[in-house]
């Protein structure tokens, strides 16, 4: 969903105000979306975020921002520093 590195970087580092906009999309314009149009169970234990590199950063982090909307996260290799 980016168009360049620096895209990601930008929507996806925690370091960014992007990554808190892109977690804040998923949680709150996304998920009612789907929850909306689709026959989904809506709680936290039935949603599981996936991601790599960045991509499991930020799932981690909306875990820990919303843990009553995503209930389980899978990484592989997430970036990790002092920010997380």
């Amino acid at each position: 969903p980016y168009s360049s590195p620096k895209e990601r970087f930008s929507l996806y580092h925690p370091s960014q105000e992007g990554q808190k906009k892109y977690i804040r999309f998923l949680a709150e314009e996304l998920l009612p979306y789907l929850d909306d149009h689709l026959p989904l169970l809506g709680l936290a234990h039935s949603r599981t975020l996936i991601g790599d590199s960045l991509g499991g950063t930020v799932s981690l982090q909306a875990a820990f921002t919303y843990p009553n909307t995503f209930g389980k996260v899978i990484m592989q290799s997430p970036f990790v520093n002092d920010d997380v």
